[in-house]
């Protein structure tokens, strides 16, 4: 169950910043960005509906750590409620500046031009269906992926053990690591 709200955490990430990888490496406040792509950014967030995508990615993911959080304590669930509130609502005193953040990383990596022209995409039908699907894709991806990472992930492990003990190496210690 945590691998799936690990899942939709790392789903809403990449679905609200495109180039994670970079925003992590670099202050988009910091660099200059031209006010007419950040406009442009601005209104493609209101288009793709992200500002509204994210809240909801986030409920979301609450209901998951509400259930794990009920399970873990049966009889307070009020108390869970209440914890999931407050994080609800912190979530939603800082989307803003998240959502402004965004739109500054959109306008470090598109021009104002190449913003116009996503926006107009996502006003036509395909890009209507596109946003509309969005959802739908990511859930599949996220369930098709654990599928799959579920299967790979002990071969992977044991391609990893036999490589390090090949080389001499030492294997990694940690909470629940029977290598």
């Amino acid at each position: 169950m945590m691998n799936k709200v690990l899942l939709l955490f790392v789903a809403l990430t990449s679905l609200m910043i495109p180039s994670l990888v970079n925003a992590q490496s670099t202050d988009p406040v910091s660099s200059q960005n031209d006010p007419a792509a950040v406009a442009a950014a601005q209104q493609l967030i209101k288009t793709t509906k992200i500002d509204v995508l994210g809240p909801q990615l986030f409920s979301a993911m609450l209901q998951q750590f509400k259930k794990i959080m009920s399970e873990a304590n049966p009889g307070r669930e009020k108390e869970v409620e209440s914890i999931i509130n407050i994080m609800n609502q912190e979530f939603s005193r800082n989307m803003p500046d998240f959502t402004n953040q965004i739109s500054l990383i959109y306008a470090k990596h598109f021009t104002a031009v190449e913003l116009e022209k996503l926006n107009q995409f996502y006003q036509t039908p395909l890009g209507a269906k596109t946003l509309t699907l969005m959802p739908t894709l990511m859930q599949e991806g996220m369930a098709l992926g654990q599928i799959w990472i579920n299967q790979l992930a002990p071969k992977i492990a044991q391609l990893m053990v036999q490589e390090m003990r090949k080389r001499n190496m030492s294997l990694p210690k940690g909470k629940g690591n029977n290598l």
